[in-house]
């Protein structure tokens, strides 16, 4: 499955929202909105999962909480996709506890929030969530080049070696 970016600058960014809180979704589906967000919602991470099979998303945000899988469980089973690198993915919980936040990055989320949502604080985490996205697409390309370098100068070396005369380098350029 390819990426749909086609530059380094991301202009609408897919949100994965799960929650199962009516209240909580409408409040981050305004906050979002006005964030140039395409968001799609759910209220269960086995339907989430399924969409995240089908679709492509740059930012997820999860629900501790969640009936039949929980956000940490949701989150696992999305970074072992083949595409579930990239994303970038917030938890959110009402349990306040540090403890939680080691809890979310050993379960692969990138971020962390605690209810109650305070708009601004979403707004902020979404936009740190673009920017480490652009990241990730250009390291990715990035990697992308040097593989593509890296096996022209494996082809050059076996020219060389392989080579019984000789070989001469001009440049055309003159």
């Amino acid at each position: 499955m390819e990426w749909h970016y086609s530059n380094e600058t991301i202009q609408i960014v897919r949100i994965m929202l799960v929650d199962d809180d009516p209240v909580s979704q409408s409040l981050c589906r305004a906050v979002l909105k006005k964030e140039n967000c395409e968001i799609k919602t759910f209220e269960d991470g086995e339907s989430a999962l399924v969409a995240w099979n089908d679709s492509q998303f740059d930012i997820c945000i999860l629900d501790w909480r969640l009936p039949n899988m929980d956000g940490l469980e949701l989150c696992r089973r999305i970074r072992a996709t083949p595409q579930g690198k990239l994303p970038f993915i917030i938890c959110i919980t009402a349990a306040s506890d540090i403890g939680n936040l080691s809890m979310v990055l050993d379960a692969g989320g990138d971020d962390f929030i605690e209810k109650p949502i305070w708009a601004q604080q979403l707004r902020v985490r979404v936009q740190i969530g673009k920017r480490v996205l652009q990241n990730r697409i250009f390291a990715e390309q990035t990697k992308m080049q040097l593989e593509k370098a890296a096996a022209n100068a494996r082809l050059m070396e076996k020219v060389f070696n392989n080579s019984v005369e000789g070989i001469i380098i001009t440049d055309e350029r003159k």
